[in-house]
């Protein structure tokens, strides 16, 4: 370690290049070259490199919290932590990310979510091997394999490892969907579900496949994406051999082993695999594209609509379907 002392002050280091002119800064600058950490906790023995660290760590033993919010009255051990608190009062976030904008109060909280960009999940359970994004995510998660369930549903006996959780769970029972779309009204269970779905109003696509670069809208869409870059098809038709990375690949194709067609046309009894082919073939009875004024689309699909009211469930079920003329 190169350090020279000048007589008396001020004192230069020669890896960084700074002057001091206090002897116990220098001092604890030095540690930070050497990594050597002198200063030790006598109730639980951590280590610090200064001596500072050493009395802000203190206080998590002795419960005091001499820094005080002016605004809310809430006090905390550490200066940093109210100075990271008083961002709440004045809005402030200055960290951005640099994919989507997204601001956040903390530098840790940006790090965290940048992962959601990378897809990188760095804290595996050592239960079952799953990972996640974060550390709290992780904790979150040990919690299930835990015996300790001590939020009881009321209602139907199923039990949580947490209070958050069980409040999630009740939605389930009352129907309540509290997070609504202020932009198309479509309301979500929770909040981490909205914001998800707005990304589609943004037309931001923050998701990027790492192998070839192609950009999604959700995590969801990039997760099934990323299959078709693996060479794993463990979903196997037992009749053929065939294989599809997803498993509603494997079912479309099962019925190609069978002679059920089960996507009935109301109007000429012709039957279809699937139904997006159905409602292609609706074209040819509604004359799209080819100049015809036979029946309307929006004819058939009511009449189909009929159908299914009456009992009659045919071929297409309550899904939505978009309609494209070829």
């Amino acid at each position: 370690m190169e350090v020279e002392n000048l007589g008396k002050g001020p004192w230069f280091c020669f890896i960084c290049n700074r002057f001091f002119f206090r002897k116990h800064i220098f001092r604890n600058h030095i540690l930070t070259h050497t990594g050597e950490k002198a200063f030790r906790c006598e109730i639980c023995d951590k280590l610090f490199g200064r001596k500072c660290y050493l009395v802000e760590h203190k206080r998590i033993h002795t419960g005091e919290k001499p820094f005080h919010c002016s605004v809310c009255d809430k006090y905390f051990g550490h200066r940093k932590g109210l100075q990271m608190h008083i961002r709440i009062h004045t809005g402030e976030k200055p960290h951005v990310c640099h994919i989507c904008s997204k601001r956040f109060t903390q530098y840790s909280a940006l790090k965290d979510h940048f992962l959601t960009h990378t897809g990188e999940k760095p804290h595996p359970c050592s239960i079952c091997k799953k990972s996640f994004t974060t550390k709290s995510s992780l904790n979150r998660h040990i919690l299930t394999h835990s015996a300790e369930k001590h939020h009881t549903c009321d209602i139907c006996n199923k039990s949580f490892s947490s209070q958050s959780g069980i409040r999630r769970h009740y939605l389930s029972h009352t129907g309540e969907k509290p997070f609504a779309c202020d932009v198309c009204g479509k309301a979500f269970v929770d909040k981490n579900r909205l914001t998800a779905h707005q990304v589609m109003h943004s037309g931001e696509r923050p998701f990027m496949c790492d192998e070839c670069g192609k950009s999604f809208s959700s995590k969801l869409q990039l997760r099934r994406h990323k299959i078709v870059h693996t060479p794993s098809r463990q979903h196997v038709c037992h009749l053929c051999g065939k294989s599809y990375s997803r498993k509603v690949g494997l079912q479309s194709h099962a019925n190609t082993h069978v002679s059920v067609k089960p996507h009935a046309c109301i109007v000429c009894n012709r039957s279809f695999l699937h139904k997006k082919s159905l409602v292609r073939h609706y074209m040819s009875h509604s004359g799209e594209g080819r100049g015809e004024k036979n029946l309307s689309f929006e004819s058939l699909i009511s009449n189909e609509e009929k159908g299914i009211n009456n009992g009659n469930e045919s071929h297409l079920d309550n899904e939505n379907y978009q309609y494209r003329s070829r």
